[in-house]
């Protein structure tokens, strides 16, 4: 389980940056769902390296557009 803020204007729950973190992520084909300016990843444990190595790639590319 991992947890990760972004810095952007906004922030909290209601943080507008969300709605844009889920198209990005449905775009990079993830199902990954952010709570404002947070972005929660809980993957089950059979997901395998290359899952992970997606995972992370993508939220790294969020944060440098969206952060």
């Amino acid at each position: 389980i991992a947890a990760i803020d972004l810095r952007t204007s906004d922030s909290g729950y209601m943080a507008q940056a969300a709605p844009k973190l889920r198209a990005h992520f449905l775009d990079a084909g993830l199902l990954l769902r952010p709570l404002g300016n947070s972005i929660y990843v809980m993957p089950p444990y059979c997901t395998s390296a290359a899952q992970v190595e997606q995972m992370i790639d993508a939220i790294g590319s969020a944060a440098d557009f969206f952060g």
